[in-house]
């Protein structure tokens, strides 16, 4: 995440640092650099909304390992939370099936 983040601010400076020193050089780097600094702008505001999600996906990871006993990853719950909780959906009605047959059978 840090990789990204130093990307997108590179991204940055580089568009503007290449459209305010286009009057030496050509309108053609000066358009690139308008579009490198608007595409990282956009960037740094996705990467703001994902930071979120992937801070909460290790307080997440931590609590799915304590409850459950399982070793899941941040980045496993990251990607996969989906999967994750239909795993843990499948274990509570096999657990539930299995509580009444033996109920039925006493």
């Amino acid at each position: 995440m840090i990789l990204s983040l130093i990307a997108l601010i590179s991204l940055i400076a580089m568009g503007i640092l290449a459209a305010t020193q286009s009057r030496w050089r050509s309108d053609l780097l000066e358009v690139f650099g308008e579009i490198f600094a608007i595409a990282g702008f956009f960037g740094l505001t996705a990467y703001s909304f994902l930071v979120v999600f992937w801070v909460s996906a290790h307080h997440k990871a931590e609590i799915i390992n304590k409850e459950f006993n399982t070793n899941y990853t941040q980045a496993q719950v990251f990607f996969a939370s989906d999967v994750i909780d239909t795993i843990q959906q499948i274990k509570r009605q096999r657990i539930e099936i299995n509580g009444d047959l033996l109920k039925e059978n006493e």
